[in-house]
């Protein structure tokens, strides 16, 4: 299970850098290297630098070594907004409750927000880590909708925000039927990210 320390701050992490990062591994070996039992599992992921567990207490790295946790996203109170569940297809992975970008150096979350308890407020908050060190790169009030990761960007919903100062890039028109159960959310590469330009025009 995850950690149930008392952490001072949102992230407790080890002094993980990009240098040394663990290669991709090229092939499966006939033994499992680790196992772990967690509770609750949400979703499972590859970042940068090892697995990312997410569950409803929080998100955590692991050592590809031997699975301890290298660092831990957490907050108090909180709720995770993941899709809902296709009953049709009860495993993990297949609601898209943690994305990474495509160099899986980012990793992105929903949670609930005021809009939840609130009528006329944002209804979930989007938080982006750094799937190195667990650190919060940023985090914000969302409406909704589609989300994705390029490698420099982040599109959450109708507005995208740049991974290297969180600053706002721009933000799609408003659609009637938005937002829409057909729209990715998921990875992206530039291909994508000049697709959502074009729908501005």
């Amino acid at each position: 299970e995850i950690n149930e320390g008392d952490w001072s701050s949102d992230v407790c992490s080890s002094d993980l850098t990009a240098v040394g990062l663990p290669a991709n591994p090229t092939s499966f070996s006939p033994e499992p290297a680790w196992s772990r039992d967690i509770a609750e599992l949400a979703d499972v992921v590859a970042g940068a630098a090892g697995p990312l567990i997410l569950t409803p207490d929080g998100l955590q790295g692991l050592d590809p070594a031997d699975g301890s946790p290298t660092w831990t996203f957490r907050r108090e109170n909180i709720t995770l907004a993941c899709p809902e569940e296709d009953a049709e297809k009860p495993v993990v992975g297949d609601r898209p409750c943690l994305i990474t970008s495509p160099d899986r150096s980012y990793a992105a979350l929903r949670l609930l927000g005021p809009g939840a308890f609130l009528k006329g407020a944002p209804e979930y908050q989007t938080v982006v880590l750094d799937t190195v060190s667990g650190s919060p790169v940023m985090e914000h009030l969302s409406e909704g909708g589609r989300l994705q990761l390029t490698d420099d960007a982040v599109l959450d919903g109708r507005s995208a925000y740049s991974l290297k100062d969180g600053s706002l890039m721009w933000t799609l028109p408003e659609e009637d039927d938005y937002p829409r159960p057909d729209h990715y959310t998921g990875p992206a590469n530039e291909e994508i990210g000049r697709a959502s330009c074009r729908e501005r025009v």
